[in-house]
């Protein structure tokens, strides 16, 4: 079983800087945390991690629900790692996708996103639906499509 233990170091220093009428001290602390967490990549045979969601036969023009996750508080935070993909065709495209929960609205934004973007055309959406927010893609491509994900956090 890994070690999962949070360290915390702090060092403090003051620095003495002498003036013509004294000195001034400057404090300045740096707390240092150290810890490991699971790798994203720890499974075997399965690359999104322990909390992965598969969708597949996502065709163009059907909105497809990729994951839904449970906020009840008022500010909540999800942050996924996303991978659609033709295997079929040997494409794919992976990025992050980061969605902020504020009462009623969802705000969201994709980025880092690598692969055959250009070929793979598709529409992400996040909407807010009672106390969860649903990951939603709508597939402009010709051809038939997988999704995964896995969530990175989710905090409040």
């Amino acid at each position: 079983m890994a070690d999962h233990t949070i360290k915390v170091a702090i060092t403090r220093e003051t620095i003495h800087v002498p003036t013509a009428d004294g000195e001034i001290l400057f404090t300045i602390q740096e707390e240092r945390l150290d810890f490991s967490s699971p790798l994203v990549l720890a499974v075997p045979g399965w690359p999104f991690g322990p909390n992965p969601n598969r969708v597949d036969g996502i065709v163009r023009n059907t909105p497809f629900e990729i994951d839904r996750v449970t906020m009840p508080s008022y500010y909540r935070v999800v942050k996924w790692l996303f991978l659609l993909s033709d295997e079929e065709n040997d494409l794919a495209v992976t990025s992050e996708i980061k969605a902020l929960r504020r009462g009623d609205n969802v705000h969201f934004m994709e980025y880092a996103i690598m692969g055959d973007s250009s070929v793979i055309p598709y529409d992400l959406d996040v909407i807010e639906d009672g106390s969860a927010v649903r990951l939603i893609i709508n597939s402009r491509y010709e051809g038939v499509l997988s999704a995964r994900t896995s969530k990175i956090g989710v905090f409040n």
